[in-house]
């Protein structure tokens, strides 16, 4: 049986400007990351146990320029590590809103 995806088809290049890498992921639906697609992000990023990078360092941008960060999100009883990620994207004034797959697909 397969798993089936919730990813959408907009994706995404995460950085490390640290180790001169990226990675492509898909954006969920919602707008956000799971824990695994970031832990792949920062295995094939780094992948060096001994360095504390993160994985994504250095600003990150969409393919048309605007700024993105991403913010994690706790689910229901768990404390130590984010289950999710939401994707926030810079707005024309500044502030950070967050990425509406819809109107970027």
């Amino acid at each position: 049986m397969t798993k089936q995806s919730t990813a959408t088809g907009l994706a995404i290049t995460l950085r490390s400007q640290f180790h001169n890498t990226s990675c492509r992921v898909r954006v969920h639906a919602d707008g956000t990351l799971s824990a695994r697609q970031i832990a792949r992000v920062r295995r094939e990023n780094c992948g060096q146990s001994y360095c504390e990078c993160g994985g994504i360092h250095g600003p990150q941008y969409l393919n048309d320029g605007r700024k993105i960060m991403l913010e994690p999100r706790w689910g229901a009883g768990t404390n130590d590590a984010p289950s999710r990620y939401v994707v926030l994207v810079r707005s024309g004034d500044g502030d950070w809103q967050p990425l509406r797959v819809a109107e970027q697909s």
